[in-house]
C-alpha cells in the first residue's frame, strides 16, 4: 500500500508504479485531449475561405475555447463510456479512437447546426461542420497518443507486466 512518503517512483518494479510513471491517466487525457484537439482543429479552420486574415487571432482564441469546453462535455458524456467499451473489447488502435472521437462530436454538431440561424450557416457553410468533426477526430487521436498508445506500445511496460503476471 502506498503512503504519502512512499509515493511511486519511476524505475520501481511494481506494475502499478510503472504505469503511474510512464503513462498519463485516462482522466488527465480526457481533459487534455479536447484542448489540444480544439486548438489544432481551429488552426486548420483558420485557413478556410470564411475566415479573413484580420479575424485569425479572434477565431483562434474563441473557437479553441468553445471547442475545448464543449469537447470536455462530449468527452465525459460520450467518450468515457466509449473508452470503457474499447477497453472491454481490446480495441486499442489509433484509427478506432479517431473514429470514436468523431462519433463523440456528432451529437454536438447536430445540436449546433439545428439551433443556429440561417445567416450563420450561409456564412460558414459546411466548413463549420468539418470543424466540429475535426475537433473530435484530433481529440480522439490525441487521447490515444497520450493514454492508450503509450500503454500498448511501450515495450518496458509490457515486459514489467509479463514478469509480474500470475502463473496461469
Amino acid at each position: 500500500m502506498l503512503t504519502p512518503d512512499s509515493s511511486p517512483r519511476c524505475g520501481s518494479s511494481l506494475v502499478k508504479q510503472a504505469l503511474v510513471c510512464k503513462i498519463m491517466s485516462p482522466t488527465k487525457g480526457i481533459f487534455l485531449a479536447p484542448v489540444i484537439g480544439s486548438f489544432v482543429a481551429t488552426l486548420v479552420f483558420c485557413f478556410t475561405p470564411g475566415v479573413q486574415s484580420h479575424q485569425v487571432m479572434g477565431v483562434l482564441f474563441t473557437y479553441s475555447l468553445v471547442g475545448a469546453v464543449f469537447g470536455w462535455f462530449s468527452a465525459l458524456i460520450f467518450g468515457w463510456p466509449l473508452t470503457t467499451f474499447f477497453n472491454k473489447y481490446n480495441l486499442n488502435k489509433m484509427w478506432q479512437y479517431a473514429v470514436g472521437g468523431t462519433l463523440c462530436a456528432l451529437p454536438f454538431t447536430f445540436l449546433w447546426l439545428s439551433s443556429s440561424n440561417n445567416d450563420y450557416r450561409e456564412t460558414y457553410g459546411i466548413g463549420i461542420t468539418f470543424y466540429f468533426l475535426n475537433v473530435g477526430l484530433v481529440s480522439g487521436i490525441t487521447y490515444w497518443a497520450l493514454v492508450i498508445g503509450k500503454l500498448h506500445t511501450n515495450k518496458s511496460l509490457n515486459q514489467i507486466g509479463a514478469n509480474n503476471a500470475p502463473p496461469g
